[in-house]
């Protein structure tokens, strides 16, 4: 019964947090997914219809004035026909106070887009595709960080020591792209090679934007054969960017460009090329004469490489709608489309969110596939549509 066990540690775990809460910055999140898929499983090998309990914590320990441990890590199990055990760090990090500086080193994930969903600037970390296709999900990796203030803004300066790789999804898992990745990772460089990167983030005004330069393994690896198997290979790139969001009211305009060097393509050949993003979104306040508001937002993105691109945004038009009612319960409603103007790939999303009682929410979320071309990355996904059921406890 490893979903039992998976939930008796779960269990221990916050029991220890709530133990240690007044002493430190410390919350917990329990949750616990139910999948129903539309369609059979592509092989024999995957769960059907799989369940998930997993355990979120996040937490800061003052150890002195100017020194900070913060830690934000996931685990649990997934069950089902073919269950199997997960975690992931995306934080284990010391954080030193020097003067107005703020030097960290540890595991640490940096989030740099401002973008919904091409997210362009998140050129660090590793992803996480395991039960997340889109890629959104990231991985922290060790590294030293070094938070300078500069002028209106903070110049970050980062030495990655030994890059990691994303995680993909086992052979038991239902979300898997076309080509399922069971082989080794293999980078251009040793992977003791560091990486490095810099950024300088300022607000100035109505407008809040920043600018960066990258080198090390991509973040978007071709997927090569390896003898039987297909694995992940990062080619070593230079990338620099700009992103950059303007707020005016209740609307905002966001933006975000980036050019890589050095990037395979789908073809094997190397190549340099621009990749851009540009989304607005506005709110309305009081709709339908109650206190609730309803977001628009709208997002065009485009990777020069067109087809040839190892990503999903080469060539995508997505558009969403949210709908707060403002309740005590923070209800909300959601429904989002995503279109591939390349490989006339479509999808529909809608989602549910309710506050059931003080610390329980419940979730609901179906994805529902229109159309996929077999060239397109996504084409395993498209016998995926599902509903996913969650209830997250937090402590």
């Amino acid at each position: 019964m490893p979903s039992v066990r998976t939930g008796f540690v779960a269990w221990s775990i916050l029991a220890c947090a709530q133990a240690v809460s007044a002493q430190s910055d410390l919350s917990a999140t329990l949750r616990v997914d139910a999948y129903a898929f539309a369609e059979d499983a592509l092989s024999p090998q995957q769960t059907n219809n799989p369940s998930r309990i997993a355990l979120d914590l996040i937490g800061r320990l003052e150890l002195s004035d100017t020194l900070t441990l913060s830690f934000d890590s996931t685990g649990g199990w997934s069950g089902g026909e073919h269950g199997f055990a997960f975690g992931r760090i995306n934080r284990l990090s010391l954080d030193q106070q020097i003067a107005a500086s703020i030097l960290s080193f540890g595991y640490d994930t940096l989030i740099w887009s401002k973008s919904e969903f091409a997210r362009l600037s998140d050129v660090i970390n590793p992803r996480d595709y395991r039960f997340d296709p889109s890629g959104e999900t990231t991985l922290g990796q060790p590294m030293f960080r070094w938070d300078l203030p500069l002028g209106p803004g903070v110049l970050t300066s980062v030495v990655v020591p030994r890059p990691l790789p994303s995680r993909y999804p086992s052979a038991e898992s239902r979300l898997r792209s076309r080509l399922p990745v069971t082989g080794d990772a293999q980078f251009e460089k040793n992977q003791n090679t560091h990486a490095f990167a810099l950024r300088y983030e300022a607000s100035i005004g109505i407008t809040d934007f920043g600018i960066y330069g990258y080198v090390g393994p991509t973040r978007e690896a071709a997927i090569v054969s390896v003898g039987s198997a297909f694995a992940p290979y990062y080619a070593w790139v230079q990338q620099a960017g700009f992103d950059a969001q303007v707020t005016f009211g209740s609307s905002a305009a966001k933006l975000e460009l980036r050019h890589t060097s050095n990037q395979l393509d789908r073809t094997g050949v190397r190549s340099d090329g621009w990749a851009i993003s540009v989304g607005a979104e506005h709110s309305f306040y009081g709709v339908f004469g109650s206190p609730g508001d309803i977001t628009v937002a709208v997002e065009y993105a485009r990777d020069e490489r067109g087809k040839q691109a190892w990503q999903n945004n080469q060539n995508d038009l997505y558009a969403g709608l949210r709908w707060s009612l403002q309740n005590t319960a923070d209800t909300q409603f959601e429904i989002g489309y995503q279109q591939d103007l390349s490989f006339d790939s479509s999808a529909w999303r809608l989602g549910f969110e309710h506050r059931v009682m003080d610390g329980l929410v419940a979730k609901a979320e179906a994805v529902l596939w229109q159309d996929a071309d077999p060239q397109d990355l996504v084409y395993g996904l498209s016998r995926d549509s599902h509903l996913r059921v969650s209830f997250e406890k937090s402590f």
